[in-house]
């Protein structure tokens, strides 16, 4: 496990989201989202309709954000979009940070699979975006396909996930939305 998940494991928001949810956003209303950097860069999000803020919790070392559709709980969801920001975290390769997670994930689904959409730069910034499905979650009983991108900016770590949670062994939906809509949220420098 790479020295960052070591480091931030011990962390309660963190361990009970990595293994269950990973995803964020924020906003409430269908703009753009922008989350600040240090005024060093911001992170550019559409929040999608028919989805609330349904958590969210802004801290020294990582701030979490939270959504789910709006008819869905807490307790019973079926897509959650989360977005985690890890503070002053700014020497962390993408890639193999996601293959850290899925490797902690091997565990819960023994059959896991996974495809890599992008990993190089966006906006010069180090980024990976992939896909990890699961037909049989031991933990929630249900299949789940996790959409993440993690990009490492110059002072944060972003990690944007979209999971969409559905019956056991149910064949997994096309997700082209999602997946659209991870390849469109980016970090945007905004110093001179």
């Amino acid at each position: 496990m790479c020295r960052f998940l070591r480091k931030f494991a011990t962390n309660a928001i963190l361990a009970s989201n990595m293994m269950l949810l990973m995803l964020s956003a924020v906003n409430a209303a269908n703009a753009p989202l922008l989350l600040a950097d240090a005024e060093v860069e911001e992170l550019q999000l559409k929040t999608p309709s028919q989805f609330k803020i349904s958590y969210q919790e802004k801290g020294k070392t990582i701030s979490v954000y939270e959504m789910i559709p709006e008819q869905e709980t807490l307790d019973n969801w079926t897509q959650m979009i989360s977005h985690q920001v890890f503070h002053n975290v700014s020497d962390e390769n993408p890639n193999t940070l996601i293959d850290d997670i899925l490797k902690m994930f091997e565990p819960v689904c023994h059959s896991l699979q996974q495809t890599n959409y992008f990993t190089g730069k966006e906006n010069g910034y180090p980024t990976t975006l992939r896909a990890q499905q699961c037909r049989n979650n031991k933990h929630t009983g249900e299949s789940q396909t996790v959409l993440y991108k993690a990009i490492q900016g110059e002072n944060n770590l972003h990690i944007i996930q979209w999971v969409y949670r559905y019956p056991k062994n149910f064949v997994a939906p096309v997700l082209s939305e999602q997946l659209n809509y991870l390849k469109h949220a980016t970090l945007q420098s905004i110093s001179g």
